[in-house]
């Protein structure tokens, strides 16, 4: 967010806020912010105060009062909200449509799992739910994400149900199993649920709408993305990076 402190805010110390044709708006909004908080434009990002580092971050309660000259040369003045640069750009990622714009945008971010679920995005409550494996182990439906496809659906083969486990689950076991086999068939036994769609290249993540963004839609994704999958191989010629069985069952598809 701010690469070289030592630049001042009239330098573009701010880099989500220092090119374009906006730099200079930005600058008289965090001019008016520091009349407010009592600090200079020109003053180096490191010897700002941290309350005004943190109101350029965060934003401001208060309207600031912004200053401007017009093309005549006159003095104007307007009060405005300061959002501040983070809420800035989650403003904007979540209204643009340019890929190039939303890439810029992502520049400046990171993720952070969350200390209480650990990136599950799952209840405690969710996850206090486990399936009991023989050989693996109890797991969340989080740590069966985490499995590659193969061991997935090898884990879930295992599982013993009892009468009335079988009536609840019998049936969707059956249909995740079979989608998984699909993308075993497919040379995809490497993937896993949680996997992140942007480590997948464009063309596979497209065609197959791999993975899902969520882990509580779990089963519905795992059935979603095989039917999309199997709907975009039926009349395709598949050409993989790598042996697959799916070399083996091309005319069958």
């Amino acid at each position: 967010m701010v690469p070289d402190p030592e630049r001042t805010l009239a330098e573009g110390a701010v880099a989500p806020w220092s090119t374009g044709h906006t730099a200079e708006y930005f600058i008289r909004m965090m001019a008016g912010l520091g009349e407010a908080l009592g600090f200079d434009v020109d003053t180096p990002w490191r010897k700002l105060p941290a309350k005004a580092r943190k109101a350029i971050l965060e934003g401001c309660d208060e309207q600031v009062h912004v200053r401007y000259r017009n093309r005549y040369g006159r003095t104007r003045s307007y009060y405005a909200d300061f959002e501040g640069v983070l809420a800035f750009l989650q403003r904007k990622m979540s209204q643009t449509e340019s890929e190039q714009m939303k890439e810029r945008y992502e520049g400046f971010m990171r993720d952070v799992p969350c200390p209480v679920c650990e990136g599950t995005r799952l209840k405690p409550e969710i996850l206090a739910v486990t399936l009991a494996g023989r050989e693996l182990g109890p797991k969340s439906i989080a740590e069966v994400c985490e499995l590659s496809i193969a061991e997935c659906a090898d884990f879930l083969q295992r599982l013993t149900l009892g009468p009335r486990e079988q009536a609840i689950a019998g049936q969707v076991l059956k249909e995740i199993q079979s989608r998984l086999g699909f993308l075993l068939d497919v040379g995809l036994e490497y993937l896993s649920l949680s996997r992140a769609a942007a480590t997948l290249s464009g063309a596979r993540r497209n065609a197959s709408g791999w993975p899902p963004r969520s882990v509580p839609a779990w089963w519905g994704c795992c059935m979603c993305s095989t039917s999309r999958l199997s709907a975009y191989i039926s009349a395709t010629t598949v050409v993989s990076s790598k042996p697959s069985p799916a070399c083996g069952i091309w005319a069958t598809l």
